[in-house]
């Protein structure tokens, strides 16, 4: 997994996401104004775990910017 986060910092996040959209369907609204489809892209599972793997995700992305 890349982390371009600190620890602590990323738990932050995605503790900050999960209180702005506390449930899947929320989420789901959210990663829609991102152009995602679902949350299915990133992972299955409780709303912890998908937080977790779209955070991964981006920044993914954003290492292969800096790169």
């Amino acid at each position: 997994m890349i982390q371009l986060l600190p620890t602590d910092q990323r738990l932050a996040l995605n503790a900050a996401i999960q209180s702005a959209y506390p449930t899947i369907p929320d989420f789901t609204l959210f990663l829609a104004g991102l152009g995602h489809k679902s949350t299915d892209e990133f992972a299955q599972g409780g709303l912890p775990q998908i937080i977790n793997a779209v955070v991964g995700t981006y920044e993914k992305g954003g290492r292969a910017v800096f790169v």
